[in-house]
């Protein structure tokens, strides 16, 4: 039986991003949703959706994936993004919350007042690229925030992102005693 891995293998794509190109969801380029779309015909995949009743919904959570300059949010990283995406929509889809998904190319923070966030119960904000000043911009919205890869000391707002330097010095630390071979 042809399944998931298949098509993600001979595409040399992600799971993530069959599952987003079979789902029509959005996180994969025209052109990679038409190759996996293309290759899962060719191998005569059978998408079955799952036959349930869709629950009530108690919230909604909006995603905002801003590029202000796109140095660092830029195709070559949709991926790794759609990854964050496709984890957080399972999660939301699980605890019953709608997902939106918003994508600005704008340096300009009034670019969320065209947002419809009205809706939202918290947004999870991909702050990447944001300055410390844009960070304090958004974080007057009237709703729980959390920004997604991104910190700056000293603002008193919800941040996850990777300790790389923690990371670093532990590498580093185990190379010196010779622990990490």
């Amino acid at each position: 039986m042809i399944g998931i891995d298949d098509i993600a293998k001979k595409a040399n794509v992600s799971r993530t991003a069959v599952s987003f190109a079979l789902n029509n969801k959005p996180g994969v380029s025209a052109e990679t949703r038409k190759k996996i779309l293309e290759i899962a015909d060719q191998l005569k995949f059978i998408h079955r959706k799952k036959n349930t009743v869709e629950p009530t919904l108690v919230g909604r959570i909006g995603f905002i994936k801003i590029a202000s300059h796109g140095h660092i949010v830029n195709r070559d990283h949709d991926v790794f993004i759609s990854d964050y995406i496709y984890g957080i929509s399972q999660e939301c889809k699980e605890h019953q919350f709608e997902f939106t998904l918003f994508d600005s190319h704008s340096s300009d923070m009034n670019v969320l007042s065209s947002m419809d966030l009205q809706d939202c119960n918290g947004l999870i904000i991909l702050g990447t690229e944001l300055s410390e000043i844009e960070i304090i911009t958004i974080s007057k919205q009237n709703v729980p925030i959390v920004f997604l890869d991104t910190y700056f000391d000293f603002l008193p707002y919800n941040f996850v992102t990777m300790n790389n330097k923690d990371a670093l010095l532990s590498i580093l630390t185990s190379l010196k005693k010779g622990s990490l071979k």
